[in-house]
C-alpha cells in the first residue's frame, strides 16, 4: 500500500484511481513468496516443487496423471491469483500428491510407508495439530472479546486484550483491533503505540486513518495531516481523508486550506454513492457557503465605511 500511495502521489490523474482499494495480497503467489521470504524462500519453494514433480513421475500411472494435473493447475493459478490462501487448495493438493510419497507392495495391494515417514510424519502432524488448536483457541477468544466490545463493554475487555497481546503480537489484525478499541475510549497515546506496532506488518488505508486520528488527538497536527494525506494517496477515491483534513483546518482556523479542501470534495468524482459521501459533500458546501458569506459581509462593511 505504501508503493500504491507513492504511485498515486506522482500520478494523481491515473486511470487506476477509481479502481484503487486496500490490497492485502498480490495476484501472484510467487511475488508474495518473494516479498515475504526473499529469493531464498522462492528458491526453496521451487526446490520442493521440483522434488514433488520428480516423485510424481516415478509413481504409478493413475497417481502420476492426477498429481501432475493438480500440480500444473495450481502452478498456473499461482501466477494470476493466491490459491494457497484457501484451505480447499491445500486439501486437494495433499490428496493428489501425498500418495506419490508412499511405496506400493509388490502385488500393488497395499502401500508401504517409508521409514523416514514413519517417524517424521506423526511428529509433524502432531505439532501441526497443536499449533492449529492453539490458533483456534486464541481466535475464538478474540472473537468473543470483540463481540463484547461492540456490545459496549470495551472498558472491561481491554485488560483481556492487554493480556492476549504477547500471544497475538504477530497478528497485525489483532493489533489493529486493539488499537481501534483504545482509540474508541479515548486512550490515544496507548492506541498510537499499538498502531505503530501494527504498521510494521500491516499498513493499509485503515491503519493510516487510525494513526492520523491518534496523532490529531495527541496534538501532533502536522503529522496527522501527513497521515491523512498518505491514506488519501493510498486510495484516492475515498472522501474521509479530505473531510478529516478539512475539519482539522477549520479547527486550526485555516479557512483558506479548508475552502480548498471543500472545493476538492465537491468536484471529486464519486465511485460508490452513499449517505456518508453525501454527508461529506454537504459539509463541504456548508464550509464554502459560510466562507463566502463572511467575505460578502466584509466587503459590505468596507463599502459602508467608504
Amino acid at each position: 500500500m505504501d508503493a500504491q500511495a507513492a504511485y498515486f502521489s506522482v500520478h494523481p490523474d491515473s486511470l487506476y484511481v477509481m479502481l484503487a482499494d486496500n490490497v492485502t495480497h498480490p495476484f501472484n503467489e510467487y511475488i508474495k513468496l518473494t516479498v515475504n521470504y526473499g529469493l531464498v524462500g522462492l528458491a526453496m519453494a521451487f526446490i520442493v516443487l521440483a522434488l514433488t514433480v520428480k516423485r510424481l513421475f516415478k509413481s504409478r500411472e493413475n497417481i502420476k496423471v492426477i498429481g501432475l494435473a493438480v500440480t500444473a493447475s495450481v502452478f498456473v493459478m499461482c501466477q494470476f491469483s493466491y490459491p494457497f490462501h484457501y484451505a480447499a487448495v491445500w486439501f486437494i493438493s495433499a490428496i493428489a500428491i501425498i500418495p506419490a510419497f508412499f511405496r506400493e507392495s509388490d502385488d500393488n495391494k497395499e502401500w508401504i510407508t517409508p521409514n523416514y515417514l514413519r517417524v517424521s510424519l506423526p511428529i509433524m502432524l502432531s505439532l501441526l495439530l497443536v499449533i492449529v488448536l492453539r490458533m483456534m483457541y486464541l481466535d475464538l477468544k478474540w472473537a468473543e472479546m470483540s463481540k463484547r466490545s461492540l456490545a459496549g463493554y470495551t472498558d472491561r475487555m481491554l485488560p483481556y486484550y492487554e493480556k492476549m497481546k504477547p500471544k497475538m503480537q504477530h497478528n497485525p489484525l489483532f493489533l489493529y483491533n486493539y488499537a481501534a478499541e483504545l482509540n474508541y475510549i479515548g486512550r490515544y497515546e496507548e492506541s498510537l503505540a499499538v498502531t505503530e506496532e501494527c504498521r510494521e506488518g500491516w499498513n493499509d488505508y485503515d491503519v493510516q486513518m487510525l494513526l492520523a486520528d491518534n496523532l490529531e488527538n495527541t496534538g501532533q497536527i502536522n503529522q496527522a495531516i501527513v497521515s491523512y494525506q498518505h491514506a488519501l494517496d493510498m486510495i484516492p477515491c475515498r472522501f474521509e481523508p479530505l473531510e478529516s483534513m478539512m475539519t482539522l483546518s477549520l479547527n486550526n482556523r485555516d479557512t483558506l486550506s479548508a475552502m480548498r479542501l471543500a472545493q476538492t470534495i465537491i468536484s471529486k468524482p464519486i465511485k460508490v454513492n452513499s449517505i456518508r459521501v453525501q454527508e461529506i459533500i454537504k459539509a463541504a458546501r456548508i464550509v464554502i457557503d459560510t466562507a463566502m458569506s463572511y467575505q460578502t459581509n466584509d466587503k459590505t462593511e468596507k463599502e459602508y465605511e467608504i
